[in-house]
């Protein structure tokens, strides 16, 4: 279960979507599919790129966990401690929805939800998918030559699995070990950075940005990684223009 990412019992409380009594209203008034009406089994793709607004309601964590705490179900059958402790996590699944729905490149998505992850909870998988990483391919290195692992790209795989597990002065020597690829540099050397301040060292982190800076400057996808570092931990390189 920890492969495809269900890590705790709070995630899979926080997969909740609603009760029978939510199935029935969902369902009245709609006729059922049958060999002489298969169609009706198509939601209407009113979103464009094959989303409905059924598919898209029913992937509202907020109102999902309003129908988590409400729901008779859940109280026979959940321990009230672990309902509580399951509701907040109605917002990391949010995250990881957001993960699987979304392609993109490392440098590109939201370094917020990935610090709730890692500050918030001890959960893995979504560190990994915000890293371009997966239980698959951490469970491959083991498999690696050691020439294999030597080369950048893994390298960033092994700094990723390290940084995922908090282990984050321990990621820091792969992740460097990976700028030597052009294409990794700067994603390699903004999680050095990040995980310089997430293991309270925030001064080295500052510094390293310092000499980062003049390498990443101009580099439109990473501006919003300044902006967050700089709100969290004052870090942040760029020049004071009001003072020029």
């Amino acid at each position: 279960m920890k492969t495809v990412g269900l890590e705790t019992p709070e995630q899979i409380g926080a997969l909740f979507i609603g009760d029978s009594e939510f199935l029935e209203e969902l369902t009245r008034g709609i006729e059922p599919v049958v060999d002489n009406f298969p169609k009706r089994i198509m939601a209407d793709s009113v979103l464009g790129q094959g989303k409905s607004l059924l598919f898209t309601s029913l992937k509202d964590t907020d109102a999902a966990r309003e129908r988590f705490v409400q729901s008779q179900l859940i109280r026979e059958l959940w321990p009230e401690p672990l309902i509580q402790r399951t509701i907040p996590y109605f917002d990391y699944q949010r995250i990881i929805d957001d993960l699987i729905d979304v392609s993109g490149h490392p440098l590109t998505r939201d370094m917020n939800d990935l610090h709730h992850i890692l500050t918030e909870t001890s959960i893995t998988g979504p560190a990994l998918w915000h890293m371009g990483s997966t239980a698959d391919v951490q469970a491959s290195l083991a498999g690696l030559s050691t020439e294999e692992r030597a080369l950048p790209l893994w390298q960033y795989q092994i700094g990723a699995g390290l940084f995922a597990e908090r282990r984050y002065l321990e990621a820091e020597e792969p992740l460097r070990r990976a700028e030597d690829n052009q294409v990794l540099f700067a994603t390699a050397r903004l999680f050095r950075i990040y995980g310089l301040c997430l293991d309270s060292q925030v001064d080295a982190a500052r510094d390293l940005a310092q000499q980062s800076y003049p390498a990443l400057a101009g580099n439109p996808r990473i501006e919003h990684w300044w902006d967050f570092l700089a709100r969290e931990y004052g870090v942040d390189p760029r020049p004071d223009v009001s003072n020029q």
